[in-house]
């Protein structure tokens, strides 16, 4: 399955395997969307060293865990050391597969690997924090309550 990515900032297109544009700036911002009517699976944000991952939802099941997995995996390796923070956007999301709960542990390992501090965001879904809690997946994550706390975690 072929598809191009568009960068917003530098309007670069993307190889799709890599999934992150060839600029290499410190404040480099990254956003992926799909292109020619495709639906777009997840947004990525690089700025100030916190990379934020926002899945456009509303699930996160096996397609799209492998494709969240695949973009964001490139993404650490592009940003390696210099990420500071992953933030792990939730707020669209209204339900997770468990391969879907797994992904999300395992972009939280490879940050914590990177050296970054992981944050997860919920908006108001409050069904999707309390997965997280029965799971235990949240305490893996600093758990930002809301946008203010988000923005102050992630400096």
């Amino acid at each position: 399955m072929s598809s191009d990515y568009l960068d917003a900032e530098t309007d670069l297109r993307l190889d799709p395997e890599s999934a992150m544009p060839g600029p290499d700036r410190e404040d480099h911002r990254t956003q992926l969307s799909a292109m020619r009517g495709r639906p777009q699976i997840v947004s990525m944000n690089w700025k100030h060293a916190v990379l934020r991952v926002t899945p456009t939802g509303p699930g996160i099941g096996e397609r799209e865990a492998f494709i969240i997995a695949r973009n964001v995996h490139d993404a650490f390796k592009q940003y390696g050391s210099r990420m500071r923070t992953f933030v792990l956007d939730l707020r669209n999301i209204r339900s997770v597969s468990s391969l879907g709960l797994g992904v999300c542990v395992d972009l939280r390992h490879a940050a914590k690997a990177a050296g970054a501090k992981s944050i997860v965001y919920f908006g108001g879904d409050s069904q999707l924090r309390e997965l997280f809690r029965m799971m235990r997946v949240d305490r893996l994550f600093t758990v930002a309550r809301d946008e203010k706390a988000l923005d102050r975690l992630a400096r």
